[in-house]
This record gives C-alpha cells, structure tokens and sequence, in this order.
C-alpha cells in the first residue's frame, strides 16, 4: 500500500483559550493573516491544482518560539555565538501577544498527541515527521491540501496543524486557517527594533548560549548616510 499523508482517525484536538505569540509585518498588524504565504504546510495554488487557498495565521506557544521560527529562524553563530538578524528585519516586524478568547479546534501533530490521528511509527508517521522536520516545504503543502479534502469529504473543516517547533523542538507552533482575527484581542505588541523587542531577541539567543550583535553591513551603510 502507498504511504499517503491522510489521517488514520479524523479528530481535532483544541487550542485552549489564553496568550500566544506571533511575529508580525508593522505594515499590517498582528492580526492579519498572510493569503498567499509558502510557509510549512500552508495551503498553495497549484499544489494540487484542486487546493482550495486559505490565508494562513501562524502562532507560537512561547515569545522565544514565535521568535526562532522568524526573525533567528537563519541564524549562524560565528565562533564567539555571536548571530546578527537578516539586515532590516527588525525595523520592519513586531512581536505580539495575543489573547485567544475561546478554544479553537487543531490537528495536533506534535508527540505524543499525533498518537491521536496517526498510528505510531507507521510509514504515515514517518512521512509527517518529515513533513515538520523539513526546511523544504512544497512537500507540506501538498500533505496541508490532502487532509484538508479529506475534512470536506467528511462534512468538516480543517482548521490547522500543531506541531514541535523546528527550531526551537522543546516548544509548539502552530498554523490556523481562514479569517481568524473575531478570535483573538491584542494583549500587547513590541517592535523587535525598540529596546524591548532587542532585549526579547537577546534573551531568546541567550538560553541557546548566543548572543545578538550588530550586523556589520547595515553598519558600514548607516555611516554612509551621515554627513561628514
């Protein structure tokens, strides 16, 4: 038999109501959800062609998850643990944390709980470890479109995926689907340029025994700009 990236058991598990993060573009807010986003097991035109898009909202269980999943996602330590952010990252994104009013449904696919939907160590859950453990995510996007026809073939609506979080594995993130923001209150928001967002990045390469430094090039442009 074929190795597919269906379900064994179609059961939703919940996010429970309460704070999650989020890293945001400031251009659009913390409560905008992305409706072409490529990222891991979003829903992606053409992959299939019957895919049926849906904007994405991606969340974190913890500041320092939302944080590694975006803004260090890329990070290299030199030989000292020092990382420097993608040049003008963080001028452009904040950080939130949002308040979930009411529990949401969720395909949990983190252990132990993916027990639930897919047989332990089967060839289907070997398959979706992959699917969460890889940096290339076309793959995903076709496991994210076949279980969402398999919910509409049964009546339901699929409402997203949890799972370990790759770069931070002790931690969960999660993406949900469709138009979310009815759901969810702004508790706070901290721009990662402001001391508070520094601090937050600082704090989160610290317990991985790194720490943040300046990116040289954005430097060197800086002291181009000043006037002699």
């Amino acid at each position: 038999m074929a190795v597919a990236d269906t379900l064994h058991h179609l059961l939703f598990d919940a996010v429970p109501a309460g704070d999650y993060w989020h890293v945001y573009d400031l251009a659009y807010g913390p409560l905008a959800t992305h409706p072409r986003s490529e990222a891991r097991l979003a829903l992606v035109a053409g992959r299939p062609a019957t895919v049926i898009v849906r904007p994405t909202f991606y969340i974190a269980w913890s500041p320092d998850a939302a944080l590694w999943e975006t803004a260090l996602r890329d990070a290299t330590p030199d030989a000292a643990g020092g990382v420097s952010l993608v040049p003008g990252y963080a001028a452009v994104h904040g950080l939130a944390r949002l308040s979930l009013r009411h529990p949401l449904p969720i395909v949990a696919m983190d252990h132990p709980a993916r027990r639930k939907v897919i047989d332990y160590n089967s060839p289907e859950d070997q398959r979706w470890h992959g699917h969460l453990t890889t940096d290339r995510y076309r793959r995903t996007h076709f496991a994210a479109a076949t279980v969402d026809a398999q919910c509409r073939a049964t009546g339901e609506v699929l409402p997203g995926f949890r799972w370990h979080s790759r770069q931070l594995q002790r931690d969960l993130v999660g993406v949900l689907y469709g138009a979310l923001s009815d759901h969810w209150s702004v508790a706070e928001t901290i721009e990662l340029s402001a001391p508070r967002g520094q601090a937050m990045l600082k704090a989160a390469l610290g317990r991985a025994q790194m720490v943040l430094v300046p990116d040289l090039r954005a430097v060197v442009a800086d002291s181009r700009t000043v006037d002699p």
